[in-house]
């Protein structure tokens, strides 16, 4: 299967039409700061980064990636951060309904926005394609999870700043999942949240209508028309709350839950799938004193398999830097400040991520009171003794990166000079003379220096030749006779 096989080498990422819905209600722009509460596995998140940098390749903003699982974590870095190569993302690991307050500069809150809340649900608008979940379905199955959605999009709405935009979503159909909840998110607010109509923004796009009425079962299938129904003593006292019950004819009047999309899946052959598009209008007093008394997880769920790894930022004149901006010619407005490493004593450190300026500033505030797994992108990984005079090689994952800089270098000095000895290096292998690989001249034809300082690592020594390991693909046999290191070997 090609698109199985695209999807595992990392080309391509498969994704249910209906969930690539919330990013396009969103529509972030290259300086606003985006959070994804529920981010694993990392779909919607890559979608984010993608239109982010639509308009910027090297955007001004950040996207905070979450996940309440540590291992979701790890599989969002491997999915977000290593196939993306963005400097503007960050993973955390934090539960989405007792998140920490988040600091910026001088310990100002920080507020996003855009919030995109894709919350646990049943699934039952999947069943479609897993029709093996239906016969254990019942409608009970929204009861357990009502109160732990509703408590991540409270949380996750407090994030908003005025004039931010969050998107509430499932892959359910079951209304104590979707309206109920906004519902309530819309009476807490007290007319600081506006449920926008999402329809208009996708005209193309079949939808149905949101719902104001619905009925409330107990695990017996017992119906109870209100709140007050409910008896007041038994299991159902903690298993049914007054959140769970559609709002009166009054409330749905200012509510308009018409406005939400509910897209059902024999309307355009996919998933069922829900969205609400919610607008913080004003700020909410109340809302903002509970800010103050900052939430925390139980002491038992916030203890860490391990301690995390501090972040390490080069400080000014670091000798490391030196060795790389004179090797590699890099230009000086290259903001090298932005590079880390994962350990203490920096100077062992085996790998340099890059971040922008916003991420640096995200990460050194909130560094002690969130669990940060990894941000950024790698851009230089240590050569072990193979290259004797640099000590850092540029990876693959931060070439294109690095190659702007480059271009730029190369453009404000097209004479060259040492700090373009690198670029020399590569022109000189792309020359055709005696002894050079066509490597060169058929795949790094135009390229930028950064992107071809490795290209013959495929080489391989065999006694005093040098044999070109991808010959299928531009006919080179023999690459360099002699014992001498090939130019693109020698520049690491």
């Amino acid at each position: 299967n090609l698109q199985v096989t695209e999807a595992e080498l990392g080309n391509v990422s498969r994704q249910e039409a209906v969930s690539m819905i919330p990013p396009l209600l969103l529509k972030p722009e290259a300086h606003h700061h985006v959070l994804d509460v529920c981010a694993a596995p990392g779909s919607k998140t890559m979608q984010l980064i993608e239109m982010q940098h639509e308009t910027d390749p090297n955007p001004s903003g950040f996207i905070i990636a979450n996940d309440v699982d540590k291992k979701r974590s790890y599989l969002l870095c491997h999915q977000v951060l290593k196939r993306m190569k963005s400097a503007n993302c960050v993973v955390i690991c934090e539960d989405g309904a007792l998140m920490p307050n988040m600091r910026m500069k001088d310990d100002a809150a920080l507020r996003f926005d855009r919030v995109l809340c894709d919350v646990i649900c049943s699934g039952d608008g999947t069943m479609r394609e897993e029709p093996r979940h239906l016969p254990k379905w019942t409608p009970q199955e929204g009861l357990g999870l009502h109160k732990l959605q509703l408590s991540i999009a409270r949380k996750s709405v407090q994030q908003l700043k005025v004039g931010g935009l969050m998107v509430y979503s499932t892959c359910s159909m079951n209304p104590m999942e979707d309206e109920a909840v906004v519902a309530q998110l819309l009476r807490e607010g007290k007319g600081s949240l506006r449920l926008v109509d999402a329809h208009p923004r996708l005209p193309g796009l079949k939808a149905s209508r949101g719902v104001s009425t619905w009925k409330v079962f107990d695990r017996e299938m017992a119906e109870y028309a209100t709140f007050a129904d409910v008896p007041k003593e038994g299991p159902l006292v903690r298993a049914l709350t007054e959140s769970m019950w559609p709002p009166t004819e009054e409330e749905a009047k200012e509510m308009n839950l018409q406005n939400v999309m509910r897209l059902l899946p024999h309307q355009q052959d996919t998933g069922g799938f829900f969205v609400a598009l919610i607008e913080r209008v004003a700020e909410d007093k109340e809302e903002e004193e509970r800010r103050r008394v900052e939430a925390r997880a139980p002491a038992y769920k916030r203890q860490k398999m391990f301690k995390d790894e501090p972040f390490t930022f080069l400080k000014k004149d670091d000798e490391r830097w030196d060795d790389l901006k004179s090797y590699y010619g890099i230009d000086e407005s290259f903001p090298y400040e932005n590079l880390f490493n994962r350990l203490i004593e920096g100077d062992n450190a085996r790998q340099l991520f890059f971040v922008n300026e916003s991420v640096k500033e995200f990460i050194l505030n909130n560094m002690k009171t969130l669990s940060i797994q990894n941000a950024g992108m790698k851009m230089f990984g240590r050569n072990e003794n193979k290259v004797e005079k640099v000590r850092y090689r540029i990876s693959q994952e931060g070439r294109r990166h690095a190659a702007q800089v480059y271009e730029q270098a190369e453009d404000a000095n097209p004479e060259g000079g040492h700090a373009h000895s690198a670029t020399r290096r590569w022109k000189a292998g792309r020359q055709g003379a005696e002894g050079t690989c066509g490597y060169g001249e058929v795949r790094g034809k135009g390229r930028s220096p950064l992107t071809q300082i490795r290209q013959c690592r495929a080489l391989r020594r065999r006694d005093e030749a040098h044999l070109c390991m991808d010959r299928p693909a531009h006919g080179c046999s023999l690459h360099r006779k002699g014992g001498e290191n090939p130019p693109f070997e020698t520049a690491g």
